[in-house]
Protein backbone atom coordinates (compact mmCIF):
# COMPACT_ATOMS: atom_id res chain seq x y z
CA UNK A 1 0.00 0.00 0.00
CA UNK A 2 1.36 3.41 -0.93
CA UNK A 3 1.01 6.05 1.76
CA UNK A 4 -0.04 9.55 0.76
CA UNK A 5 0.23 12.91 2.49
CA UNK A 6 -2.57 15.47 2.45
CA UNK A 7 -1.44 19.04 1.79
CA UNK A 8 -3.54 22.17 1.73
CA UNK A 9 -3.43 24.67 -1.13
CA UNK A 10 -0.43 26.37 0.50
CA UNK A 11 1.52 23.12 0.84
CA UNK A 12 1.01 22.68 4.59
CA UNK A 13 0.83 19.11 5.89
CA UNK A 14 -2.67 18.07 6.97
CA UNK A 15 -2.89 14.28 7.28
CA UNK A 16 -1.79 10.91 5.93
CA UNK A 17 -4.26 8.92 3.82
CA UNK A 18 -5.55 6.02 5.86
CA UNK A 19 -5.46 8.08 9.06
CA UNK A 20 -8.39 9.97 10.48
CA UNK A 21 -9.10 12.57 7.81
CA UNK A 22 -11.90 14.24 9.74
CA UNK A 23 -9.44 16.94 10.87
CA UNK A 24 -9.26 18.35 7.34
CA UNK A 25 -12.37 20.43 7.92
CA UNK A 26 -13.05 22.71 4.95
CA UNK A 27 -9.50 22.47 3.60
CA UNK A 28 -9.08 21.39 0.01
CA UNK A 29 -6.45 18.68 0.19
CA UNK A 30 -4.12 17.43 -2.52
CA UNK A 31 -2.57 14.04 -1.85
CA UNK A 32 1.12 13.60 -2.61
CA UNK A 33 2.72 10.17 -2.54
CA UNK A 34 5.07 9.54 0.35
CA UNK A 35 7.75 8.45 -2.12
CA UNK A 36 7.64 11.86 -3.81
CA UNK A 37 7.77 13.56 -0.43
CA UNK A 38 10.81 11.54 0.62
CA UNK A 39 12.48 12.30 -2.70
CA UNK A 40 11.90 15.99 -2.08
CA UNK A 41 13.26 15.78 1.47
CA UNK A 42 16.38 13.99 0.22
CA UNK A 43 16.80 16.57 -2.55
CA UNK A 44 16.86 19.29 0.13
CA UNK A 45 19.77 17.45 1.80
CA UNK A 46 22.16 18.86 -0.79
CA UNK A 47 25.82 18.99 0.20
CA UNK A 48 26.50 22.45 1.63
CA UNK A 49 29.86 24.19 1.42
CA UNK A 50 29.82 24.96 5.15
CA UNK A 51 29.49 21.23 5.96
CA UNK A 52 32.57 20.13 3.97
CA UNK A 53 34.76 19.59 7.08
CA UNK A 54 32.23 17.12 8.51
CA UNK A 55 30.89 15.41 5.38
CA UNK A 56 34.23 15.21 3.56
CA UNK A 57 32.28 16.05 0.40
CA UNK A 58 32.53 19.19 -1.68
CA UNK A 59 29.59 21.54 -1.49
CA UNK A 60 27.30 21.83 -4.48
CA UNK A 61 25.67 24.94 -5.87
CA UNK A 62 22.27 24.41 -7.43
CA UNK A 63 20.84 27.63 -8.91
CA UNK A 64 17.49 28.66 -7.42
CA UNK A 65 15.64 28.33 -10.74
CA UNK A 66 16.96 24.78 -11.22
CA UNK A 67 16.15 23.82 -7.62
CA UNK A 68 12.56 25.07 -7.95
CA UNK A 69 12.14 23.34 -11.32
CA UNK A 70 13.48 20.09 -9.84
CA UNK A 71 11.15 20.35 -6.82
CA UNK A 72 8.16 20.77 -9.12
CA UNK A 73 9.25 17.88 -11.33
CA UNK A 74 9.72 15.60 -8.29
CA UNK A 75 6.18 16.40 -7.14
CA UNK A 76 4.85 15.97 -10.68
CA UNK A 77 6.30 12.45 -10.77
CA UNK A 78 8.89 13.06 -13.50
CA UNK A 79 11.53 11.23 -11.45
CA UNK A 80 9.48 8.41 -9.96
CA UNK A 81 11.76 5.97 -11.80
CA UNK A 82 14.70 6.98 -9.59
CA UNK A 83 15.43 5.37 -6.21
CA UNK A 84 14.90 7.65 -3.20
CA UNK A 85 18.53 7.22 -2.12
CA UNK A 86 19.79 8.81 -5.34
CA UNK A 87 18.38 12.17 -4.22
CA UNK A 88 20.27 12.17 -0.92
CA UNK A 89 23.31 14.42 -0.69
CA UNK A 90 23.33 15.11 -4.43
CA UNK A 91 23.33 18.35 -6.37
CA UNK A 92 21.14 18.94 -9.41
CA UNK A 93 18.96 16.44 -11.23
CA UNK A 94 21.76 15.55 -13.66
CA UNK A 95 23.93 14.38 -10.76
CA UNK A 96 20.99 12.52 -9.26
CA UNK A 97 20.28 10.70 -12.54
CA UNK A 98 23.99 9.87 -12.98
CA UNK A 99 24.12 8.47 -9.43
CA UNK A 100 21.02 6.35 -10.06
CA UNK A 101 22.46 5.04 -13.34
CA UNK A 102 25.69 4.09 -11.57
CA UNK A 103 23.80 2.19 -8.89
CA UNK A 104 21.89 0.11 -11.45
Amino acid sequence: MEAELALDEEGNFLAVRGSNLSNLGGHAAAFVSLQKGLGLINFFAQPFFCAEPWTKRSGTHVPLAEALKTCASILDGAHDDLPIGAFYFAGGIDEIRARAAGAA
